[in-house]
């Protein structure tokens, strides 16, 4: 059989001679690189040889230039003795000459005079001796001469011979480095060749893999009694959207032709609903150029609905969209840009890219199983086995595997819903690089939503990045803020287990919202991280799909296994479309959910969430700690939709005389962190059906665990923000019907919400076009997004709720987390939102905290807290025993150390105590904050009544007043985003 393998054609046995042929041109260019190693370091030897007789030459014709020099000097101070003795030897001769004539003067006189002969004779000897010792000392000056003019000769002449050397020994060692160099070229141009013929031999050996691996798994004859169509070509692959509910299998390889723009099969109309098998075969070549605006779902496949896909490589993909705020394409993903009800089996992507303006994976852009009509039991996307090696960029959630996950839950129920379908990604693996430019980054989901999500034993080591390219911090900062997880950018109210997962890659964002987990969590979010080895006998603790099985006890009960919070959640959910189960399940529940729930403070507003990181110690104990984050979730509290009327459901329309069921009430419930499942005084749980409350049985298996639970508030304080809340909600309810009088929308309709995605698109349209381009229902949306952040904006100043999150770290909370604040006596303090401060007395009841009798007031109270005060680097303070103020300082690796001040006013280590240090606390005013909250609402509402919202709208108008200085907070001469930033940091 023939399979297309890079486009050639050829078939494996051809590939495979090929392979021998280079496998041979390897072996040959290994021997000439052998040779060309050897060469180098013969040419090395000459050269280093080379340089050392240089070295040597160069020293001799050093010496020889210094003999030279010595020469030359001492024939020079020869020369000068021979002109001094030829000087005094005229001279000696004149001497002599004058000395004979005065002789022969003192001879011939008349009369003769023997002394005057004598003296004249007597100095005529000695000029004559003079002469002699003249003529003497000049010959031995020539001489000296003679002999130092041979010297310099003979140092000449060294001095030629010694540069000569030189000259030789450069012009070697020059010959010797060329040869060096020749010798170097010639060994990289054998390393070249190696290398080449390395690459040729791994990448034909990687093509005869896949041309092997290609080959079809089941054989045509099989998959045709199997009732497949069977597909041979890219013709008859576009064949496929003809039929989307058709059963189709690749037999051989498929490559899109060059320049060909694929159209996606399925799309939201009419989804692939059939069963695609690659059958272990590839399709080469995908190209995707989205070219119209706003363009969705797009990929291989469009939308798969109820589909079956498996066993299918993608190699050097291009799917790409645009990322651009007005024309963005949304769900892009090479194998599907939107999966529901899907189950997806060992495909693959082998190189390649994706982008688009939302919800971009390196697989599947996005997931959505909140299909209506489907039941608890059916519905639900399963990705296993699968990887990808792809860069994917996105504005918002970008995901190495899936861009992002929609919610599936009924938001109908109290507690924000129960979640009713499920997604699991299992065994899959994650490569390349994946950016966010506007939020969610993940190495595996981009971001997730409402719904149960199972990532078992994956991985990722992607390179992961966030850029935020505008300033959002005039709106909020959270429109500004990274969320980068290894394995999941944001969860965002998922109920989420991880287990066995693993990220290797890296984190490059300026944010602090980032881990190798996840970079935030919200409204609601269960979380479960397992880092357990398999086979841990713990009460099949791993077991870790939900519901994990049932099994047919001896008194007719299904005994059911439970191992997470996601798992507790859906047997709620499955139970209340099945009430009857409730009497034939016993649930085995395999983690400490008294203790965890026992911390937990319930709010009618929604929660961050419950981090559970399940792990094993060095002695083999598993240890559960628990982070229950009961912080009220400002995004997902205020920027949500109008809460629909509840209207009582009514009988099925039947053929005889039924009545609605009456609901069976049991007194004395409380709600526990499982929406919908209630507990009794005694531990009885319930879970509240359409057919009553139904009590079921829970087994809690967790004796083996050591399960630390902490907390974020305590119940005052949730109890305060839920005041908070309340008011809130009642002027947000208020800007809501203000807004849609003015807009022209139905008093009985809620308003529209938006995302930030869309909310960004409509911001840059109206930028670009004017706001007088939006429609009605286009600026109420904007105006309603905006307000509603204004609102939660306002609380979180109050709150100093500044965000949670980091992949379960809150640790970076500790500037703003509050203490009991206590008096002098060491009595826990109390206030109400009259600002009366109050104690417990010896009875247990409220008196007033200055002594003046009890307390009879009507006010809620409240325990008094405390914010720990901090420098102006956000160290925390502390005083000792003196009442000296003493400095937490936190190094690098959170090491801790403690400072205090000198009378020099230098800082200097604490030499004292530092178990016995107390905090200093600043007391949170609940009473003031308030009214304060109270009043800032009332401006949003007066915002609103002034036709101030969207904000864009009266920018012009704006300009032109007046600025006051103390509105300019950083001083640049306007009031912008910056200014409000500075100024809620100078607040915090």
């Amino acid at each position: 059989m023939v399979n297309s393998v890079n486009g050639t054609g050829a078939s494996i046995a051809d590939i495979k001679a090929q392979l021998e042929a280079l496998k041979q041109k390897k072996t040959e260019a290994e021997e000439a690189k052998n040779s060309a190693d050897s060469g180098k370091t013969g040419a090395e030897s000459n050269v280093t040889s080379s340089s050392s007789s240089l070295t040597m030459a160069e020293a001799v014709t050093d010496q020889a230039t210094v003999q030279k020099s010595l020469a030359e000097t001492a024939l020079a101070v020869a020369k000068q003795g021979v002109s001094t003795a030829t000087l005094e030897c005229d001279s000696a001769k004149s001497a002599v000459e004058g000395a004979a004539i005065a002789l022969e003067s003192a001879k011939n006189a008349d009369p003769p005079n023997e002394s005057a002969v004598a003296s004249a004779q007597a100095a005529y000897d000695r000029a004559i001796e003079r002469q002699t010792s003249a003529a003497k000392a000049l010959k031995e000056a020539q001489e000296a001469e003679d002999k130092a003019q041979k010297a310099l000769d003979d140092a000449t002449s060294a001095l030629e011979k010694a540069e000569s050397d030189q000259e030789a020994a450069k012009a070697a060692l020059d010959k010797a480095q060329t040869e060096l160099q020749e010798a170097v070229d010639k060994l990289e141009a054998a390393v070249n060749d190696l290398e080449t013929a390395t690459k040729d031999v791994e990448e034909t050996q990687a093509a005869l893999d896949a041309a092997e691996a290609s080959e079809p798994i089941k054989s045509e004859e099989q998959a045709i009694s199997e009732g497949y169509t069977i597909i041979h070509s890219y013709d008859e692959l576009m064949k496929v959207a003809n039929n989307p509910d058709g059963k189709y299998i690749l037999m051989c390889d498929i490559r899109i032709p060059e320049g060909v723009n694929w159209t996606p099969i399925g799309d939201a109309d009419s989804p692939f609903k059939g069963t695609f098998d690659g059958n272990g075969c590839k399709v080469l070549g995908l190209n995707i150029n989205v070219e119209e605006d706003e363009a969705e779902n797009v990929g291989f496949f469009g939308v798969t609905d109820g589909a079956t896909v498996s066993n299918l490589t993608f190699v050097d993909a291009k799917v790409n969209g645009s990322t651009d705020y007005l024309t963005g394409t949304s769900n892009v993903g090479v194998l599907a840009g939107l999966v529901k009800n899907s189950t997806i089996n060992n495909c693959h992507v082998q190189g390649g890219e994706v982008s688009g303006y939302a919800a971009a994976g390196g697989l599947i852009g996005a997931v959505d199983d909140s299909d209506p009509l489907s039941t608890i039991s059916k519905g639900n996307t399963v990705v296993t086995d699968c990887s990808t090696d792809v860069d994917v960029e996105s504005m918002y959630f970008a995901g190495g595997l899936i861009g992002y996950v929609n919610s599936c839950d009924d938001r109908s129920e109290d507690h924000r819903g129960i979640v009713n379908k499920s997604l699991t990604v299992r065994n899959c693996h994650t490569s390349g690089s994946a950016t966010a430019g506007e939020e969610s980054v993940g190495g595996l989901i981009g971001e997730t939503g409402k719904t149960l999500v199972l990532l078992d034993k994956c991985s990722s080591d992607m390179d992961l990045y966030w850029s935020n390219p505008e300033d959002d911090s005039d709106l909020s900062f959270l429109l500004e803020t990274g969320r980068i997880g290894g394995l999941v950018g944001n969860v965002n109210g998922t109920y989420i287990t991880m287990a066995n997962c693993e990220f290797d890659g890296s984190l490059n964002g300026d944010t602090e919202f980032q881990s190798e987990v996840y970079g935030w969590y919200m409204d609601d979010s269960h979380v479960c991280i397992y880092d357990l080895p398999a086979g841990l006998p713990v009460d099949d603790i791993l077991n870790i799909n939900g519901i994990d099985g049932m099994k047919l006890n001896s008194d007719g009960k299904y005994e059911c296994t439970v191992s997470t919070l996601a798992g507790l959640d859906k047997m709620v959910a499955m139970i209340k479309e099945n009430p009857s189960l409730a009497d034939q399940v016993v649930f085995n529940v395999n983690f400490d959910f008294n203790a965890m729930d026992g911390a937990y403070t319930y709010s009618e507003y929604a929660q961050y969430g419950i981090v559970q990181h399940l792990y094993e110690d060095e002695d083999g104990k598993v240890h559960n700690d628990v982070y229950i984050d009961n912080e009220c979730d400002l995004e997902s509290t205020y920027h949500a939709a109008e809460p629909a009327p509840i209207t009582p459901k009514e009988c099925e329309p039947c053929n005889c005389n039924c009545t609605p069921v009456e609901p069976t009430m049991v007194s004395g419930l409380y709600k526990t962190m499982v929406p919908g499942l209630e507990k009794d005084g005694q531990v009885n749980y319930f879970v509240d059906t359409d057919e009553g409350l139904k009590q079921v049985t829970l087994n809690i298996n967790a004796d083996d665990q050591i399960t630390d639970v902490q907390t974020r508030l305590t119940e005052s304080e949730v109890k305060y923000r839920e005041r908070l809340v309340e008011l809130g909600k009642k002027i947000q309810q208020n800007m809501r019907d203000i807004l849609k009088s003015m807009y022209n929308w139905s008093s009985d309709e809620s308003v529209p919400v938006i995302t930030k995605a869309e909310y960004k698109k409509l911001l840059k349209k109206a930028e670009k076009n004017g706001y007088d381009s939006l429609t009605d229902k286009e600026k109420l949306s904007m105006a309603v997004f905006e307000a509603d952040y204004d609102i939660m904006n306002a609380q979180a100043k109050y709150t100093k709720n500044l965000g949670c999150g980091m992949g379960g770290n809150a640790s970076f909370l500790d500037k703003t987390k509050t203490y009991q604040m206590q008096d002098e006596q060491g009595r826990d303090l109390f206030t109400t939102l009259d600002g009366d401060q109050l104690i417990k007395d010896e009875n247990g009841n409220y008196a007033y905290a200055d002594g003046s009798g009890p307390y009879y007031g009507m006010a809620e109270v409240f325990e008094q807290r405390g914010y720990q005060d901090t420098d102006k680097d956000g160290n925390l303070l502390f005083s000792d025993a003196d009442g000296k103020t003493v400095t937490q300082i936190k190094g690098e690796n959170d090491e801790v150390s403690y400072v205090t001040t000198n009378e020099d006013g230098e800082q200097v280590p604490y030499e004292g105590d530092t178990s016995a240090l107390q905090r200093k606390l600043s007391p949170a005013d609940y009473s003031s904050d308030y009214n304060s909250f109270g009043k800032d609402l009332e401006q949003i509402l007066q915002d609103v009544k002034d036709g101030k919202y969207p904000k864009g709208r009266t920018s012009a108008a704006e300009e032109e007043t007046e600025i006051k200085p103390e509105d300019d907070v950083d001083g640049d001469g306007d009031v912008d985003g910056d200014d409000k930033k500075k100024k809620n940091e100078e607040e915090v």
